[in-house]
């Protein structure tokens, strides 16, 4: 592990985290060694108390700045939750009407990290099973399914592609295969 210490930090490069991870010790302590941090935090975890309140209305933010360190609570729909983001990189510019700057950037970098979960939750197989093999073999499968549906998806024309549905029915067949352990893969 500190080997990818060294590789990652003193060089200005911007690190981004899910919740459970990011924390204001963490942002505070990565910056000082030269490394950029955005994610969002749990309400729950130490934070300003003008942050932790907040209750911003539809497309509205809240921010609060203490040194390089900006907190942000935003909600993006009237019937969404708020969602509060931690960031060393970001200034807390406001924008009428407009999700803030670490909102937009922090979406584009793991917002395929949290649809590549979704896809792949939507169809787990929640049997249980005293194999264990089969449960993992059924994962990666899972994992490379999307994987080759994602680039699949970009370079075909929309008309075209088949919908992920199709894709699981044939998944769902071999599951059915796996747990009858007859595998059959044409």
């Amino acid at each position: 592990m500190s080997y990818c210490l060294q590789i990652i930090l003193g060089k200005w490069y911007h690190v981004f985290c899910d919740n459970y991870f990011t924390s204001i010790s963490l942002a505070s302590r990565l910056y000082t060694t030269n490394t950029y941090l955005t994610g969002t935090i749990r309400k729950n975890r130490h934070l300003p108390r003008l942050i932790k309140e907040a209750n911003p209305n539809a497309n509205q933010s809240v921010f609060a700045r203490r040194g390089p360190l900006l907190c942000c609570a935003f909600r993006e729909r009237p019937n969404r939750k708020v969602v509060r983001f931690v960031s060393t990189f970001h200034n807390g510019i406001y924008n009428p009407n407009e999700k803030p700057s670490l909102a937009i950037s922090y979406t584009q970098i793991m917002g395929g990290v949290d649809l590549n979960d979704m896809m792949c939750r939507i169809h787990e197989d929640k049997r249980k099973t005293k194999t264990t093999w089969k449960r993992v073999a059924i994962n990666i499968f899972h994992m490379m399914l999307l994987n080759a549906y994602i680039p699949y998806k970009i370079n075909t024309d929309e008309n075209k592609y088949h919908d992920m549905n199709s894709l699981c029915v044939s998944l769902n067949l071999l599951q059915m295969n796996i747990d009858n352990t007859v595998i059959v893969v044409a």
